[in-house]
């Protein structure tokens, strides 16, 4: 069972800035996330789950925005020709926190009952270009998870030290990367790009 709601707000054809913003509120339940998950349970001697939970994709929320920025050729922005064939855009996502299944001590599986922490992550573009007579210079610089948020990859994730105390200070380790430090257990880090273009 899936439903939910979705609301987009749009800004078009501005003179300097346009934009997008998503917001898309969702219940997934089910009593399996994948057609084989009956069969894994019937081979581990585990009881197959006879009423709905949620289901691996069962975000609570997601936040989308995109806003650009464009300034045309001989504008000059506030008096000064420094800002003229300028672009940038901002990316910025947001989500609550993906359903996973700890490990069970008894037959019956504890089938999604915790949550992963909420993700976000911010990528940014500003492009320059810089012209003199028939010949231009594009110079850009790019960046993708502009703050360095840490993401947990939940296809990625070691459950066990995530979840459990392993190292006995009383709380959850929330190691995802596990015994062996998998770095794949978080989605990438910071990545920043910089180039120019010369054209004529």
């Amino acid at each position: 069972t899936i439903r939910g709601v979705e609301m987009t707000l749009r800004r078009i054809n501005g003179r300097y800035i346009d934009g997008m913003l998503n917001y898309t509120y969702m219940f997934a339940q089910g009593k399996s996330s994948s057609a084989f998950a009956n069969y894994s349970y019937g081979n581990s001697n585990t009881v197959i789950p006879n009423k709905e939970n949620p289901l691996d994709w069962d975000q609570r929320h997601t936040i989308s925005s995109t806003i650009n920025l464009r300034i045309p050729t001989d504008r000059n922005l506030f008096g000064t020709p420094i800002f003229n064939d300028l672009m940038a855009s901002i990316i910025f996502n947001y989500g609550s926190g993906l359903p996973y299944s700890p490990t069970s001590r008894t037959r019956k599986p504890l089938i999604n009952t915790e949550r992963f922490p909420w993700t976000s992550k911010t990528d940014i573009r500003v492009q320059k270009v810089f012209t003199y007579n028939r010949f231009d210079a594009k110079i850009f610089v790019r960046s993708e998870n502009l703050f360095d948020k840490k993401n947990v990859n939940p296809n990625q994730a070691d459950i066990d030290f995530y979840h459990n105390d392993l190292d006995g200070d009383g709380e959850r380790d929330r190691r995802a990367e596990g015994k062996y430090n998998n770095i794949r257990a978080y989605y990438e880090g910071r990545r920043v790009w910089a180039g120019i273009q010369f054209g004529f």
